[in-house]
């Protein structure tokens, strides 16, 4: 079970190890084609995102990560 900002954090640490600059990271902010620029961005987003917090994610689950709030809600969900 991981808290809120756990989470939050390991989100964010993601999204750096992808090469998004800190001050475009809020809730809002859409993943695929704002922070995430390409098909390669996305794919390294997904494998560190798999490996960070232990879990498979499948093509729907990928489908429901629209901006880092809602990832950090997917996350929540399927973690705790």
């Amino acid at each position: 079970m991981k808290d809120n900002s756990s989470i939050r954090r390991n989100l964010y640490r993601v999204l750096r190890k992808v090469g998004v600059q800190r001050r475009y990271i809020s809730e809002n902010a859409s993943l695929e084609g704002y922070l995430l620029q390409d098909n390669l961005d996305w794919s390294c987003f997904l494998f560190y995102v798999e490996n960070t917090f232990g879990l498979r994610l499948s093509n729907d689950d990928a489908c429901k990560l629209v901006t880092v709030g809602s990832a950090i809600s997917f996350l929540e969900n399927r973690l705790n």
